[in-house]
């Protein structure tokens, strides 16, 4: 089964978290048919970076693929194929190493339209993380922000998140709050700062 599926103009990407698994489907433009071209498995053909996939999705430039990893409170990374669509496993963070923090239970993840961070919304650590992406497609940790730091509000169970297409803003859903909270994007660093929350009522 399926968490998520990313939807680009040639491939689509299946997370499946019983299987530690990812599927590959290829997409004809113009029918719009899907056809099966393989499946990645953790601990098969040396990836380390598939142990219960949660959510997937791709970089604006469309050369890398992150699948946030429920169990291992990490998200990993894979460089895709322009021409076959393909992925290869690349790496992944994981919380509470290299500096990492805030990434326990990675719900939903979304690439700045620049391509130039990556944020992840975490149900665990009622928070979200920022990277800075490099042009490989590689992360580093660069901030955090959860509930009841800086002023942050109803963000407890974030379960979505989304980017504004301008940018400047970061909006996330969460679960337990019934709420919406709204960051402030800074473009040259990609941190966050608080700007509200609307609730239910």
């Amino acid at each position: 089964g399926g968490n998520n599926v990313r939807r680009g103009g040639r491939s689509h990407w299946g997370g499946g978290g019983g299987d530690n698994a990812l599927a590959i489907f290829g997409r004809d433009v113009s029918t719009g048919a899907v056809s099966f071209l393989g499946r990645l498995k953790n601990n098969e053909d040396g990836i380390d970076g598939l142990d219960a996939p949660h959510f997937v999705t791709t970089s604006p430039d469309g050369k890398t693929v992150y699948v946030a990893l429920w169990d291992e409170d990490a998200v990993s990374f894979f460089t895709r194929s322009e021409s076959t669509g393909i992925l290869e496993y690349s790496g992944k963070v994981v919380d509470e190493t290299d500096d990492v923090n805030g990434l326990k239970g990675p719900r939903a993840i979304a690439c700045s339209t620049d391509g130039s961070y990556v944020y992840v919304a975490t149900w665990n650590d009622d928070a979200i993380v920022v990277f800075d992406r490099d042009e490989e497609g590689a992360l580093s940790f660069n901030s955090y922000l959860t509930e009841g730091s800086g002023g942050v509000s109803g963000m407890d169970g974030p379960h979505s998140l989304a980017i504004s297409s301008e940018g400047d803003f970061v909006y996330v859903a969460s679960f337990f709050d019934d709420a919406v909270t709204v960051f402030v994007r800074d473009g040259e660093t990609g941190k966050l700062s608080y700007d509200q929350s609307i609730y239910d009522g």
